[in-house]
């Protein structure tokens, strides 16, 4: 049975949910309402990269920087089985229940108690939400489940027409050289991680790079070679970032990088 603010919580997400134009706004959303209702200090939820079969951090509450360097291998680890499954699980005592695990691999749960759950859409999976760190030590229930599906049930359509369209989108915001995002694609998300810091009161950084003496390379050596050079250092940049990381061509022979929930030290390191 539902509480009165369990409702109310339920009423402003589906409120919310058709005013949410992208991912990014949608994964702070998922995490912030479910965080709310199940009373827990962290959630995070991770997206299936089909091509990689891998799950990789999309939105996450109090999750360490490394923490959000993660993969999990489809099908691997709890996160993996969770969305090769497509079953909830729900662990009271991983010790207990998992004692075959070392503590080198669950050592990352500081509680005994969580939950994962599938994101699914039309029997699709997107990905899971992991849900721990229970506020006054509690241990999570089967009640907590069917608010976690009810929830996904609510965000997983618009998560799945977004992806959609953002694969539509990707056609005329990607630069056809290099395959990274143009400056018209960095200047929208620009605005949108600014309006989300102030709102949020998030970190953000912005990186700039360019090649220098690009222009003699070109004349010296042509543009073909010119060309190489600007689709190697794209995937430079591409290899030592995140998966959430936005790396654009900015102009001809430069590039920025923006760094949500990264601040100055972090990017400069």
């Amino acid at each position: 049975m539902l509480g009165e603010n369990e409702i109310d919580v339920l009423l402003k997400i589906g409120e919310s949910i058709d005013a949410t134009k992208n991912l990014t706004q949608l994964g702070d959303l998922f995490v912030d309402k479910i965080g709310l209702m199940l009373h827990a200090k962290k959630v995070s939820i991770m997206l299936l990269d089909k091509d990689k079969k891998e799950l990789y951090i999309w939105a996450a509450s109090r999750l360490p920087e490394e923490a959000r360097q993660v993969r999990v291998e489809f099908g691997q680890m709890f996160a993996g089985w969770v969305a090769k499954e497509g079953q909830p699980l729900l662990v009271k005592n991983v010790d207990s229940e998992f004692p075959q695990f070392s503590k080198v691999k669950i050592g990352r749960y500081k509680s005994e108690s969580f939950i994962i759950a599938p994101i699914k859409s039309e029997d699709k999976t997107l990905g899971v939400v992991n849900v721990t760190e229970k506020q006054g030590s509690e241990v999570f229930t089967k009640g907590d489940i069917k608010l976690i599906s009810l929830i996904n049930y609510m965000i997983a359509p618009q998560m799945a027409r977004i992806i959609l369209f953002e694969k539509v989108d990707s056609l005329i915001t990607k630069d056809g050289l290099t395959g990274l995002y143009n400056h018209r694609y960095l200047q929208e998300r620009l605005n949108e991680e600014v309006d989300r810091v102030q709102r949020y009161h998030r970190d953000c950084s912005l990186i700039m790079l360019g090649v220098d003496n690009f222009k003699e390379y070109n004349e010296n050596y042509g543009y073909a070679m010119g060309d190489r050079v600007l689709i190697q250092m794209a995937n430079i940049i591409k290899d030592n970032l995140r998966v959430v990381d936005i790396v654009a061509r900015y102009s001809g022979e430069e590039f920025a990088v923006l760094l949500a929930d990264i601040n100055l030290k972090q990017a400069a390191t």
